[in-house]
């Protein structure tokens, strides 16, 4: 546990298991470490995506499971709202989220529109759109809840997420080394 707690006050939920031989397919690809930015700060945007669980469900057929799925993007929240929500800067990212006013299209005419709950998208990656020339994408968290009442994204910054598969390492190799011994 990185926060030295027993997980009742945690604000850190994340967890990391190894899965062994994973071969993915295309599309499929993994995120080159260059694209990883612990504790990350240096853009004006930050983006998701995933699938809402309100967004999905079974077919008629109940064979089939269909969803659809969402890609938001906002802007940092406020410091102070980090004390409202009772996380640190040095943890967690915070994004802007009104879900009744989300701007959909481009061009001179913009519409509003009501984004779903985004209820099941915990686990999403979050890309901050760093400082550019040019502007480039950087994974900096993990999305993990949304707090309504603050309006706001809560991600947990990849750096907490680097720093568990360190110690998932260093303990698999220090119980290999112990086996070894035996």
């Amino acid at each position: 546990m990185l926060t030295g707690g027993k997980g009742l006050h945690d604000t850190l939920d994340i967890g990391v298991v190894r899965v062994p031989d994973l071969r993915l397919r295309p599309p499929a690809a993994p995120v080159s470490i260059s694209m990883l930015g612990p504790n990350r700060r240096d853009g004006d945007l930050y983006t998701f995506g995933g699938f809402p669980s309100s967004k999905g469900g079974r077919k008629a057929s109940r064979a089939e499971l269909v969803y659809q799925s969402y890609c938001y993007a906002g802007v940092p929240a406020m410091p102070g709202a980090y004390v409202a929500v009772g996380v640190s800067e040095s943890t967690h990212h915070l994004i802007t989220f009104n879900k009744r006013s989300i701007a959909k299209g481009v061009g001179s005419e913009p519409s509003i529109q009501t984004f779903p709950d985004p209820k099941g998208m915990s686990g999403s990656p979050v890309w901050l759109l760093a400082n550019g020339p040019p502007p480039r994408p950087v994974l900096v968290g993990v999305l993990t809840r949304w707090m309504k009442r603050e309006h706001v994204i809560v991600a947990t910054d990849i750096g907490v997420v680097l720093e568990a598969i360190r110690r998932l390492s260093t303990t698999e190799e220090s119980e290999a080394m112990q086996t070894d011994a035996a």
